[in-house]
């Protein structure tokens, strides 16, 4: 984060605010969080914690009957980057 807690305001992505963030199948992209040690080495990713793009918190995503995940957000009105945690 640059500049400190509550100060980053850009998205995570270098692209339009209004380009589609989606695979060419047409799912959602789903961006693993990684960990790192205070020391900067590399300790892995969470798992079934993503990062997803224009959700609105708390929906429900879904592939046919199954459930993906849980959206966790800033907002239940406007869509905005948001949390996918996995089901």
């Amino acid at each position: 984060m640059v500049g400190g807690a509550g100060v980053q305001t850009n998205r995570f992505g270098d692209f339009l605010a209004s380009a589609s963030l989606v695979s060419p199948n047409g799912d959602i992209v789903r961006i693993p969080f990684s960990q790192l040690s205070t020391a900067g080495n590399y300790l892995g990713q969470s798992r079934n914690i993503y990062i997803i793009r224009d959700a609105i918190s708390r929906q429900t995503y879904t592939s046919g009957a199954t459930t993906v995940g849980y959206v966790f957000g800033a907002s239940t009105t406007g869509a905005s980057d948001s949390v996918l945690l996995g089901a």
